[in-house]
């Protein structure tokens, strides 16, 4: 009885701190920029709106990727903006569909933005593209042609 008490303990434990697909913490805008100064982290902006359709699956089959949720929690500050509730703020990011996704620097300079869905490997490929440093000497094109 102890041994199968103990094993669960292990396995609660173990699931507990493995990155779960979906487990992002999104923060609004006005949290991740200071957050992201502190950490030296990227910030990843996801602009969204309760009747877009490809919003839904983006968040439902693409941040719910165990690799890419890994990459999100890890290695980026992660905020969520609803443009229905935040005109002002998608306006000055330039949004003119959804989804779009910015993702900026730890001061909150642009370095990349995403328009329209993208299947979780598309996904992936950027966010290597930025956590690895790679969008510091190559343009996300060539980081594609090189096949890093």
């Amino acid at each position: 009885m102890i041994r199968i008490a103990t094993l669960l303990i292990v396995l609660v434990a173990l699931v507990q701190t493995a990155p779960a697909g979906g487990d992002i913490d999104w923060r609004t805008h006005e949290q991740a920029l200071p957050e992201a100064a502190e950490s030296g982290k990227p910030i990843i902006i996801h602009f969204t709106a309760e009747w877009c359709s490809w919003c839904t699956k983006m968040k439902n089959e693409t941040y719910t990727d165990p690799e890419v949720a890994r990459l999100m929690t890890g290695d980026f500050v992660t905020a969520m903006v609803d443009s229905d509730h935040n005109p002002l703020l998608s306006w000055i990011y330039g949004v003119q569909s959804l989804p779009t996704i910015w993702i900026l620097d730890s001061e909150g300079q642009g370095i990349t933005r995403i328009n329209g869905y993208k299947d979780a490997r598309s996904f992936e490929t950027y966010l290597t593209w930025v956590a690895s440093g790679e969008h510091h000497s190559q343009s996300f094109v060539q980081y594609q042609q090189t096949g890093s």
